[in-house]
């Protein structure tokens, strides 16, 4: 993944919040710089069961997925699978863009990649779907 964080959130709304916060101020940090001394964030929410270690360490099928998510995004884009975008609540101030099916290494099966934007400024709206399990939503910034 080279220089990034793996972080772990409790709900996918603070996972969201947290992916357009970072966003929005590695955008102000690099007003200004020249293009090769800025920081190009790409942020990739997932959600999934996961294994915790004794030293908080996590690790699994869905932390390996989330590790690759990461990049199905552009500098400065925010990208999310199917199963994220489902198990959010409504109340997400986020849309979501279809960016169709996408193969991952070591993947037989292509997963349905979402672009997420801040409301109301993606090009293509899509709603979020309300569902009723209970999952963990951990997000990787890729730097």
């Amino acid at each position: 993944m080279g220089d990034g964080l793996q972080l772990e959130f409790p709900t996918g709304e603070c996972a969201v919040a947290t992916a357009f916060d970072a966003s929005e101020r590695a955008r102000s940090m690099n007003d200004g710089l020249p293009p090769e001394a800025q920081i190009q964030v790409r942020l990739g929410v997932h959600v999934g069961k996961v294994i915790s270690s004794v030293e908080r360490d996590v690790y699994g099928k869905q932390v390996n997925l989330a590790a690759r998510l990461v990049f199905l995004a552009g500098a400065g884009q925010n990208v999310t699978f199917s199963d994220a975008r489902d198990a959010m609540a409504d109340g997400v101030h986020a849309d979501f863009e279809d960016v169709g099916e996408c193969y991952l290494t070591n993947l037989a099966q292509p997963v349905r990649a979402f672009l997420v934007h801040p409301h109301g400024t993606s090009p293509q709206l899509m709603q979020c779907v309300d569902t009723s399990f209970d999952a963990r939503f951990f997000g990787i910034l890729n730097m």
